[in-house]
């Protein structure tokens, strides 16, 4: 997948965000998974991962943020409506876990 917008990711520190933008193809997914583990400190800490400016999100993508969130408790997405990645999330059925940790069925209890 191309679209022009190249997958970067960077982390502040200050705001315990992590800001991914352009596309995580199955070439990126890797520097994903290492943007996280970098993040989280080996996933000993809880992260924000912004995927406001994600172009592209694929399954394996959603199962690298997924990962993440089961090793370290408390990471959370952020996809705003309109969003490709909150798309991706929304028809997958994942994104109220990904921005709470708890199903929709979690959430209603």
């Amino acid at each position: 997948m191309d679209d022009g917008q190249p997958y970067r990711a960077e982390y502040d520190a200050d705001a315990g965000v992590l800001i991914v933008s352009g596309a995580i193809d199955e070439l990126s997914t890797g520097e994903f998974r290492d943007a996280l583990r970098d993040a989280t400190e080996e996933y000993a800490r809880p992260v924000v991962v912004d995927l406001d400016a994600v172009t592209f999100l694929p399954s394996m993508a959603v199962g690298t943020l997924l990962g993440a969130m089961a090793r370290a408790p408390g990471t959370r997405a952020v996809a705003p409506e309109g969003s490709p990645a909150r798309m991706v999330l929304d028809v997958l059925g994942l994104y109220d876990y990904a921005v709470t940790g708890r199903t929709r069925e979690e959430s209603a209890d």
